[in-house]
């Protein structure tokens, strides 16, 4: 059966159905995106049900910073303590004296030089929270940098990283401000990411093995999946910077999404039915299959708009829109009607002008015939 009908609405079971009651079927996309087409098979072919479209969510996977670090900032004490020979009572040092266990109340740990935020959503659409802290060097163009996890209780640690921490090192600027990413490939793996090109946290998930010396897992109370968090520190338009202004946050550009419910369902006019959340989520979760026929005209005309296969139609052929001789889907489109109503309303008061015209001639010729006989007589 060939529909003509679109006009197709969600019923009370999920499924989009037309005013005629025909159902809308189409090839189901698989979890992979992948669609298991058949010119032939009306097997494959299933009832599209948007009822059964749960909410989704999507896990951040990319982090763009464009930040500034004052250049002249001021070193800290525990900075100095560092780089004193011997090293100073409360000398700065990751392990045992970090930014990480700073406590603004009782004093503990070393407070940052600049702080911020990164907002990160989990694999389930739960919001997490990750710190880059900076704490500058007695050398020039360098700065101590941490990122941990906020709170510390998100993640399980390895062996050299405590209070939450995924990973500390140094961050080496160029002397006209911008990222130096040649010196912190110079300093392996004293850098916080001795590659900057390729500056990748991964969270284990929470199911996973203890963690190794320096990786880290989700909580196990939080049940999500591992996750690859990569940072663009040097983009064009911003990275990481070092310029003698305030230290600021311009942007924090993420990708990911918190959880969304279903919000609308669209078909585009290749026939791919996208339900639409309202997290701004788009996922694909069909393709309207449409049917070509040797002989379209020997149809059969059925009830409900639609049209039936008979002998001479031939067989059908199921084909993607706009493929193999297919036309296009208009969605979201009425027909318009093949009558112009100006045209014909024009029409329509000409020939009333005509018929009043006509019915005067008639009448003027009877009164002319009725003269002559009075005449007459």
């Amino acid at each position: 059966m060939c529909g003509g009908g679109g006009a197709f609405r969600v019923d009370n079971l999920g499924y989009l159905k037309n005013t005629a009651g025909l159902y809308l079927q189409g090839w189901p996309v698989d979890s992979d995106g992948n669609i298991n087409a058949d010119p032939s098979d009306l097997n494959r072919l299933r009832t599209i049900n948007v009822g059964q479209v749960g909410g989704t969510a999507e896990p951040t996977t990319r982090v763009q910073l464009n930040a500034n670090v004052k250049s002249s900032q001021a070193v800290s004490a525990e900075a100095a303590d560092a780089a004193a020979v011997p090293v100073g009572a409360n000398a700065y040092d990751p392990a045992t004296n970090s930014m990480a266990m700073w406590d603004p109340e009782t004093g503990d740990g070393v407070k940052p030089d600049f702080e911020l935020t990164i907002p990160v959503s989990d694999s389930k659409g739960g919001q997490r929270t990750v710190a880059l802290a900076f704490l500058k060097s007695t050398i020039p163009n360098q700065w101590y940098a941490e990122i941990r996890a906020v709170p510390a209780s998100d993640v399980i640690t390895g062996a050299g990283l405590t209070n939450g921490q995924l990973k500390t090192g140094l961050v080496a600027f160029t002397q006209d401000g911008r990222l130096d990413i040649a010196a912190m490939q110079a300093m392996g793996a004293a850098a916080l990411f001795p590659d900057p090109a390729a500056a990748t946290l991964t969270f284990g998930s929470s199911d996973s093995a203890a963690p190794a010396a320096g990786a880290f897992n989700w909580a196990a109370g939080l049940g999500i999946d591992d996750q690859a968090l990569t940072f663009d520190l040097s983009a064009s338009a911003g990275g990481l910077t070092q310029y003698d202004s305030a230290s600021v946050v311009q942007a924090v550009l993420t990708n990911g999404t918190a959880f969304g419910n279903l919000s609308e369902v669209k078909i585009d006019d290749t026939g791919y039915v996208t339900a639409i959340f309202d997290n701004g989520v788009t996922r694909r979760i069909a393709q309207i299959a449409l049917a070509t026929f040797p002989s379209p005209d020997a149809l059969l005309e059925s009830t409900g708009n639609a049209f039936r296969v008979s002998q001479g139609s031939g067989t059908y052929n199921l084909k993607a829109a706009g493929t193999g001789g297919a036309g296009t889907i208009g969605s979201s489109q009425l027909e318009a009607s093949t009558v112009d109503l100006s045209a014909e309303f024009t029409g329509l008061i000409t020939t009333q002008r005509a018929y009043s015209a006509s019915s005067k001639i008639i009448t003027t010729a009877d009164e002319m015939l009725a003269e002559l006989i009075s005449i007459k007589r």
